[in-house]
């Protein structure tokens, strides 16, 4: 598991697939926290929380998904 202190904002994944995956479900996620607002963004295979949406919460349930969708 992941310490906040190393808990990363952005994340290069092994595909464009896993990163469309993890992109959609984390801003679902985040839009029922965050009354329907993105709270990340894709470039190919990189996935990107924008600066506003880095809360403890959201950095745990993002390298959540990274560990999820890469392992």
């Amino acid at each position: 598991m992941f310490s906040f202190e190393t808990m990363k904002t952005e994340h290069t994944f092994k595909s464009e697939d896993s990163a469309i995956e993890a992109s959609i479900a984390l801003n679902l996620w985040g839009s029922r926290r965050n009354r329907g607002s993105i709270i990340a963004y894709r470039d190919r295979a990189t996935v990107f929380l924008r600066p506003e949406f880095t809360s403890k919460d959201t950095l745990r349930e993002f390298s959540r998904l990274i560990e999820g969708i890469e392992s």
